[in-house]
Formats: structure tokens, C-alpha cells, sequence
């Protein structure tokens, strides 16, 4: 703030570069943590939704207080799954907003901040679901096929995104691992 001419312009392209890091590394700390629990929660739960749309009786009870069905285990886990999804949306709304100097900021731009939230939270519970659906086509039980695609994916998109840097050194070995987790379920 103190500095005039060429050096403020230099200091001010420094602090965006080192605000769009930070952001993105909160971005991958977040997809790193909320990446694997959303599948496994969903696959645990999803046999409960699908029972719950067609005969809702049987898995809503209304003669339960309101703290009964906030304690049963399925309401748990749906409330674990959409603020899994909520937290991963709202991390790469962020982000996206922060690549766009903050054109997309809520106090800016409201609108165009709720659309891109609610475009990552469809994008992230579509790949969510679809990952889940492939489990459940090798039948009960056998969710380690789409852990197995889930870390498929990973390491291609690892790779991608290695190759595409081209540079060799652990530091980019590692970075092409983090981005490879954070492109599950948006690029």
C-alpha cells in the first residue's frame, strides 16, 4: 500500500497470486476430506431413499418427536452427505469466485453467486450418485469397485494434469496427486 509505480503494480499481482494459493489449497484440503465420506454415506443410504419415495410411510414415522428423528441413524447420515456436498460446492464457488477477481462475489453479484452454487452442488451429487450407482451394479456390498474408480480416476487425472505441467519434481508429483482428488467431482 505504501509503495508507488511499477513496484505497487508488482506487490498487488503478488497478493492475487497468493490469495488464489490460499484459496486453492483450502479448496483441496476440503476435497480431500469430504471426497470419500459422501460416497460411502450415500451408498449406505441411498436403499433408504429409494424405499423412502415409494412408500414414505415406512421410513418417516410421524409419531416421532421432532429429537427421535433428528437422532436415528438415517437422518444422520442424510444430513452427513448434504453438508459433505454443501461444504465441497461452497469450497469450489469460492474458489471460482477468487479466479474471477471477485466478479462473483455475493455482495457483488448475488444472483451469479447462487447460480454457480447451485451449478457445483448438481455437478458434484450427479458424480456422486454415479459413482454410488456403479457400486451398487456389482451388486450388495461390493462397494470396492467404485473406490477402485474412484482412485482410477484420480491417478488419470494426476496424470493429466503432471503431463500437462511438464515439470519433474516431487513438489509437482505431489501437487498432480491433490488435483487429482480435487477433479472428482469438478474439473
Amino acid at each position: 500500500l505504501t509503495s508507488h509505480g511499477e513496484e505497487r503494480i508488482k506487490a498487488r499481482k503478488a497478493t492475487e497470486d497468493d490469495t488464489i494459493i490460499s484459496s486453492r489449497s483450502q479448496m483441496i484440503e476440503v476435497c480431500s476430506e469430504s471426497s470419500f465420506q459422501p460416497l460411502l454415506q450415500l451408498y449406505l443410504y441411498l436403499p433408504t431413499l429409494v424405499v423412502s419415495i415409494f412408500r414414505p410411510d415406512k421410513v418417516f414415522n410421524t409419531s416421532k418427536s421432532i429429537k427421535e428423528t433428528f437422532n436415528a441413524l438415517r437422518t444422520l447420515q442424510l444430513w452427513s452427505i448434504i453438508t459433505s456436498c454443501l461444504s465441497l460446492a461452497s469450497s469450489f464457488t469460492f474458489y471460482q469466485s477468487i479466479k474471477k477477481n471477485g466478479a462473483l462475489d455475493f455482495d457483488v453479484n448475488p444472483a451469479g453467486c447462487i447460480l454457480l452454487l447451485f451449478s457445483n452442488i448438481l455437478q458434484i451429487a450427479t458424480r456422486l450418485l454415479v459413482f454410488v450407482l456403479l457400486a451398487y451394479c456389482f451388486g450388495d456390498g461390493n462397494l470396492w469397485p467404485a473406490f477402485a474408480a474412484v482412485c482410477v480416476h484420480i491417478v488419470c487425472m494426476a496424470a493429466l494434469h503432471f503431463f500437462d505441467k511438464g515439470e519433474w519434481s516431487r513438489a509437482a508429483v505431489w501437487q498432480a496427486i491433490l488435483n487429482g482428488i480435487s477433479n472428482l467431482y469438478l474439473h
